[in-house]
């Protein structure tokens, strides 16, 4: 007995740090590869640094649901990420190194907080079997592991939010500080987590209230560790969402009624119901790693279901059917309630994916706006085997339900899927962390200790990577930097004290791109780079002429089944721009190669690809960009006259 008591702890242990290593590989290969803040990543480091001053931010990134507000700039609703990364990004001199680690320090938390609800659910056994799942959520979602991008940043959070919440949900209820605490940081990094945090939460305090009561009355011995956590849970709660009730009240505009403007303006586009189906059942609907697999996919048609779609899409509900009538049948109060609350995640998930925005006129939505659907799989499958062991397996001696040889299986598989190849950073990705790179270090050595600079962008990479990510390096260096580009919004998600609006500057910083010129006369050249490697651009010459090769060799293109039904569909949801792109990608194959667009049609599964291989294609549609010109860039320093 000494010897099996001995083993679980030591089983489970290495499960978490399968769990865990997953992580900091993935941090690991960011360090590696020289990733630096740029675009939205560099406005995060920005207001990041802004913790420890004055301008201390109120709220999160800026959403893209003012599109759909009516014009009404918004934002995410809080600043919990900033307040989480600050620490580590001061600590190593605002390096990227500082945010990489606040990053892994996030997610470590968060599988460490999974593991410790299991811990409380089902004992060291259970934490095994949870550390299986994750290890499978950290390999599925790639380098979102090392993201500090808002809606990756909160994937882990959100998967812990779902364990805790149904440990508490079976009467745990120490462990609702911490799902409020998770909960908040996914809510806030993210506007797409308000239904799925919202109805989760709603359903746990119900039940949480439930237990609370009858133990209150039971056990007059427990009420003052009750009321410890009520009063913890309070305090967390005040903690996390104080910063935007005071930008509700104090800021301007007040961003509470700019949301909830958005979220009931009329007219907005959204994915609707079949597109739920579609995504659901594809990814969880389909048991992992199998459904929740890695994709470096930017954009999902909102379609027809297919009747596969559907039938993955019930497979879930048929699962939690069965599960509540053997539950009910059995009297096992722990599996219904963990399959109660597994019901209540899929149910606000797909809602969700059902009201997500959709660029109207191509029929396109946004894959990180779903990406919670992969740890929403993940808790559903957990949930479906706890409570199957729950209801078939037979207690040993020591009460546990859960056999100990599945947890040494569990502990390999674990060990594999945290050292397996995970989707890689983009070709793109790598190509803007060199450009900037590069250009911040020539930068940086040429105005160390100057005054203040205003930084401007001309050409889409710089505007949208390369300058935000300068002036980080300037910051870095001491240098105050003011943001302008063309079109500033109403919440510059740099922080509106960057916004340059004619304060005095030692002199302007210009980023050009795509091959154009000096801006203006006095402009002299700091440095220019290129983004883009020789081996990178002769491999995406080659896939180009390859490609060519076989549209000649067949005469042009051929349409799926889905491509045919798409063209005879005229309804408004199958999108007006996609069926415009797939009939220039028919009559014109050469030119919707070059232009990208036969890559997407291929992608979303209207094509078939030439030769017949969709893989050669999708990478020539990764490099294809970077063979334009875009990603050379030159930086010029213009200095007022004296």
């Amino acid at each position: 007995m000494r010897h099996a008591l001995t083993a679980e702890p030591c089983i489970g242990g290495i499960a978490v740090l399968a769990a865990v290593s997953g992580v900091v590989w993935a941090v690991v290969r960011a360090a590696r590869i020289g990733w630096v803040p740029g675009a939205d990543d560099a406005a995060i480091a920005l207001r990041t640094q802004d913790v420890f001053s004055r301008h201390l931010p109120l709220l999160g990134m800026p959403s893209t649901l003012g599109v759909y507000a009516h014009g009404h700039p918004a934002s995410h609703p809080g600043p919990l990420e900033f307040f989480a990364l600050a620490s580590p990004y001061a600590l190593f001199g605002r390096s990227p190194a500082g945010l990489l680690v606040g990053v892994a320090i996030v997610n470590v938390a968060s599988i460490l907080a999974i593991a410790w609800a299991c811990s409380r659910l089902g004992g060291w056994r259970l934490v095994t079997w949870s550390m299986l799942m994750t290890a499978i959520l950290v390999w599925a979602i790639g380098t979102a592991a090392a993201e500090v991008w808002n809606p990756d940043i909160a994937l882990l959070p959100f998967a812990a939010f779902l364990v805790l919440g149904a440990t508490v949900a079976n009467g745990a209820v120490s462990a609702l500080p911490l799902a409020v605490l998770f909960g908040s940081f996914a809510l806030q990094a993210h506007l797409s987590y308000l239904g799925l945090v919202a109805l989760v939460t709603g359903w746990i305090v119900v039940v949480a209230l439930w237990h609370g009561v009858r133990q209150w009355r039971a056990d007059p011995t427990s009420r003052r560790g009750l009321q410890r956590v009520a009063v913890a849970s309070t305090a967390v709660f005040v903690a996390c969402w104080w910063a935007p009730v005071v930008q509700q009240f104090a800021g301007h505009p007040p961003n509470v009624s700019a949301l909830l403007g958005g979220l009931t303006a009329g007219g907005s586009h959204v994915a609707g119901p079949r597109f739920a189906v579609h995504f659901v059942g594809r990814v969880i609907g389909v048991p992992p790693p199998f459904g929740m697999r890695p994709t470096n996919a930017d954009t999902g048609m909102v379609g027809v279901a297919s009747p596969a779609d559907w039938a993955r899409f019930a497979l879930p509900w048929l699962l939690l059917a069965l599960g509540f009538a053997v539950a009910f049948r059995r009297r096992s109060k722990l599996a219904a309630v963990t399959l109660a609350t597994a019901a209540v995640s899929v149910g606000a998930a797909t809602i969700t994916a059902a009201r997500v925005p959709s660029l109207e006129t191509a029929g396109l939505v946004y894959i990180y706006n779903v990406r919670w659907l992969w740890p929403t799989a993940m808790f559903f499958w957990f949930a479906i085997v706890f409570a199957t062991w729950q209801l078939i397996a037979v207690p040993d001696r020591t009460g546990r339900v859960l056999p100990r040889w599945p947890a040494v299986l569990c502990v390999g598989l674990a060990v594999v899927v945290a050292s397996v190849p995970r989707v890689s950073a983009t070709t793109v990705a790598r190509a803007d962390a060199r450009l900037t790179r590069l250009l911040a270090d020539s930068l940086t050595a040429r105005v160390a200790g100057s005054g203040p600079l205003v930084v401007r962008g001309s050409g889409a990479t710089a505007v949208v990577t390369v300058a935000p990510g300068l002036a980080v390096a300037l910051e870095r260096h001491g240098v105050h930097a003011y943001l302008l580009p063309p079109f500033p919004p109403p919440i510059a998600p740099w922080g509106n004290h960057r916004e340059y609006t004619g304060q005095p500057v030692a002199g302007t910083v210009w980023v050009v791109s795509g091959g154009s010129g000096a801006p203006t006369p006095t402009a002299r050249r700091v440095a220019s780079a290129s983004g883009v490697t020789g081996a990178v651009a002769r491999e995406g010459r080659r896939l180009r002429d390859a490609m060519l090769a076989d549209i000649n060799r067949e005469g042009g293109v051929r349409l799926t089944d889905a491509g045919r039904h798409l063209l005879a569909n005229t309804s408004r949801e199958a999108g007006r721009t996609i069926r415009t792109d797939l009939l220039a990608a028919r009559d014109k194959p050469r030119a919707a190669l070059s232009d990208g667009t036969l890559s997407t049609l291929v992608g979303d599964g209207l094509i078939a690809a030439p030769g017949g291989d969709p893989t050669a294609l999708k990478r020539y549609g990764a490099l294809r960009p970077l063979l334009s010109g875009e990603w050379n860039a030159t930086v010029y320093l213009d200095r007022p006259p004296t």
